[in-house]
């Protein structure tokens, strides 16, 4: 559950406005408001879920999810971007790849 939320400010990411938010998710909160779903088995909390987690959450326009980043810890942190939405994706295939038979069977 969030238990806190901040706009942080408008901010461009690849070229498009968005809205620049920081969260906190507090697995304590979860425990207390959600007791009856967890003892059925409807929400699932983790065991060694931290107390508390900090995300960064960039939104565009249209309330989808640009950037999405944690901090862990020391210097690590996990983003995800997205872009694009709507067009075709593209795979980029490297040069120089050989096609090779293979030499085993499978029946």
């Amino acid at each position: 559950m969030i238990s806190s939320f901040e706009r942080v400010g408008e901010e461009s990411r690849r070229g498009e406005p968005t809205v620049h938010y920081k969260l906190t998710f507090d697995s304590q909160t979860v425990r207390e408001q959600l007791s009856d779903q967890i003892a059925s088995g409807y929400v699932l909390v983790p065991e060694g879920a931290p107390a508390s987690e900090e995300v960064d959450v960039w939104l565009d326009h249209r309330g989808r999810i640009r950037e999405y980043t944690k901090s862990f810890p020391g210097e690590s942190r996990r983003q995800f971007e997205f872009w694009d939405f709507g067009k075709p994706g593209s795979v980029g295939i490297p040069s120089g790849l050989q096609v090779r038979e293979s030499t085993s069977t499978t029946r």
